[in-house]
């Protein structure tokens, strides 16, 4: 989920991880399900991208990907 700091496409994600188109949709369904990731339709394209939910999910990620550190810490 950490690729999806950046919209991408069902074929992006596929072709990035080198996985079948259906095994990512599977997936991004669930992760949109929970609420983990947002889905917009541009066109005929759909992207997928990570919610602040996801975010936090994944330790207070930046939107770079770069774990956030905390001035406290």
């Amino acid at each position: 989920m950490s690729d999806l700091h950046t919209a991408r496409t069902t074929a992006e994600l596929s072709e990035r991880h080198f996985l079948a188109t259906s095994t990512v949709s599977y997936h991004l369904g669930i992760l949109h399900r929970t609420g983990l990731i947002a889905r917009t339709r541009t066109g005929p394209h759909v992207l997928y991208e990570q919610t602040s939910r996801g975010t936090d999910l994944l330790g207070h990620h930046d939107r770079t990907g770069v774990q956030a550190v905390h001035p406290d810490q």
